[in-house]
């Protein structure tokens, strides 16, 4: 149990290092060519990982369930269409109607989702697991660290490119110095569970990450490279310490057959919670831009309207055709870019507090995760052979091996 500790420790830490690793890689592809071959590279890498996936050994039920084409057609249908009017709304206005259309469609396809998954006899989620508290404190967990985390990279990407000027490599080396604390603390966090509990080393998790959000609210279009890494290197460090115990609950809290389910929850879980952060900040930071740039829009030439209201990109380009009387303007565009993303910022800090007050109380006490391994180890271990029964030290390893696993949960 501590070996699958420490192993899902390194699940979590490498799963949240993708991100940076995967724009190091972009940022690479984009000296040499086009954003075209992004997606070629990706492609690439996916055929890879899909040859590898051979190598792994066979683990699948020995029942075979069949595909469960419509509850797949409803989530892809909930999440499309809920994360486009996400992002269309600030910039199409609420009211219009593809943003309406796609937010009811977005509703319908998630209640369809769940009334299918509830009647169907192989569903592609069994939606009974959400009443174990382990399995959806961990859950949930996990969308606001991704949620949280992707949407600052998307804000912050975009400040080191248009602000501090770094291409489009250098935006993303700029974010590789988060990789190290994300590991060491994925690594180190199991142990730290072990000793505080879950539910507290998830708290501590997540407030950190939201100190790291609010120590954004401190810098300004003048700040340097070093004074935006700082607030970085914290939220990585939250998001290490919280991603692995997270990711452990969620595996410790599922039957063993149901184990490839849990996993694939827990990498849709990133993903869904990666989706929305991107489309929550930029939508903030679309609404903020836009509300402090029309106030200076009506003493621009019309042609330069349309550009300069679109995007801090847009402006800087209308400045610099301007020459030195489009300074002020470049200025201007780059204050009201930054109070974009201070509102998105502490937007996202009130996410995750508020994920905080949910999950203290949500997550299972040290009582009920001990009475559910002693359930699963008497449902799963075989019967104790003359052997085994006299195997004393066999015992107690495996006794001090379980109590560990114990520890991770509050009194």
């Amino acid at each position: 149990m501590e070996k699958r500790s420490y192993a899902v420790g390194v699940w979590a830490g490498i799963a949240g290092s993708g991100g940076v690793i995967g724009m190091v890689g972009s940022g690479l592809l984009l000296t040499q060519w086009s954003w075209h071959s992004i997606f070629v590279g990706l492609t690439v890498v996916a055929l890879l990982l899909l040859v590898l996936a051979f190598t792994v050994p066979d683990s699948q039920d020995a029942e075979l369930p069949p595909f469960d084409l419509f509850g797949m057609f409803w989530v892809v249908l909930a999440i499309g269409t809920s994360v486009f009017a996400v992002i269309e709304g600030p910039s199409r206005g609420w009211t219009d109607v593809r943003v309406l259309v796609a937010g009811a469609a977005g509703v319908i396809g998630t209640v369809a989702f769940i009334l299918t998954e509830v009647r169907a006899e192989h569903p592609l989620l069994d939606v009974s697991l959400f009443r174990r508290r382990g399995f959806s404190s961990g859950a949930l967990s996990i969308t606001i660290q991704f949620l949280v985390t992707f949407g600052v990279m998307y804000l912050l990407v975009q400040h080191f490119q248009l602000i501090l000027g770094f291409d489009a490599l250098g935006s993303a080396l700029a974010l590789a110095p988060m990789v190290v604390p994300l590991i060491v603390m994925s690594l180190v966090s199991p142990a730290i569970a072990a000793w505080a509990g879950l539910r507290v080393t998830t708290a501590t998790g997540l407030l950190t990450i939201a100190v790291g959000l609010l120590a954004i609210l401190r810098l300004d279009t003048g700040s340097s490279y070093f004074d935006v890494l700082w607030p970085l290197l914290i939220m990585s460090a939250g998001l290490g310490l919280s991603a692995a115990p997270a990711t452990n609950a969620i595996m410790l809290d599922t039957p063993l057959e149901k184990h490839g389910v849990s996993a694939a929850v827990n990498d849709a879980t990133r993903e869904v919670g990666a989706a929305i952060g991107i489309a929550v900040s930029g939508s903030i930071l679309s609404a903020s831009y836009t509300s402090r740039i029309n106030e200076v829009l009506d003493r621009l030439p019309e042609p330069a309207r349309a550009p300069v209201r679109s995007s801090l990109a847009g402006a800087l380009e209308v400045a610099e055709r301007a020459g030195n009387v489009g300074r002020p303007l470049a200025d201007y565009a780059k204050d009201a870019f930054w109070s974009g993303v201070e509102h998105s910022a502490l937007a996202l800090a009130a996410i995750t507090t508020a994920g905080v007050l949910i999950l203290v109380p949500l997550s299972p006490p040290r009582k009920a995760a001990e009475s559910g391994i002693r359930r699963r180890r008497r449902r799963h271990l075989p019967w104790p052979t003359h052997a085994a029964r006299t195997s004393r030290s066999d015992a107690h390893a495996n006794d001090r091996s379980m109590a560990s696993v114990r520890r991770t949960l509050d009194p």
